[in-house]
């Protein structure tokens, strides 16, 4: 699998999404949504699947710190579809690293685990390591609130 995405991000797409991020980590999420939602627009006219990805990514991170799990989901569903079509390690590495955090916290510890090792793999394999050690200590702080909640 290839390291690098099919096509470029267009400057006026990648302007967009970084107005949307600088809102996002301002705590403005209704802004960060309409950047992300017209980016969205646009990639999709484009048929840019970079732009979609990111895209996708964005949204499911976005929906994840509001606490909307569903859309989370959804949108990191779809970046490990469209990431898988397109051979993209490192989409899918991110896609499954972030799924497994959205089962944590929909209380699914054994698939959070199970997700967050296969991504540990795909970061593993292509070099990417401090995200593989990112991962790992999320798949231990997994473990040990699940064991916590167990006892």
């Amino acid at each position: 699998m290839e390291f690098s995405l099919p096509d470029r991000i267009p400057q006026t797409i990648a302007h967009m999404l970084d107005q949307g991020v600088h809102a996002m980590s301002n705590g403005n999420y209704p802004f960060a949504l309409i950047h992300f939602e017209t980016a969205r627009q646009a990639a999709t006219t484009a048929e840019n699947q970079s732009a979609l990805l990111a895209v996708h990514q964005l949204l499911g991170v976005l929906a994840f710190q509001r606490g909307d799990y569903v859309a989370a989901l959804r949108n990191q569903q779809q970046v490990l579809q469209h990431s898988n079509a397109l051979g993209f390690t490192l989409g899918i590495a991110s896609a499954l690293h972030n799924l497994g955090l959205i089962a944590a916290q929909n209380g699914d510890f054994e698939e959070a685990g199970t997700l967050i090792d296969r991504a540990i793999g795909h970061y593993t394999a292509i070099g990417k390591l401090e995200a593989a050690d990112k991962a790992r200590v999320n798949r231990q702080n997994i473990t040990r609130r699940w064991r916590r909640l167990n006892r």
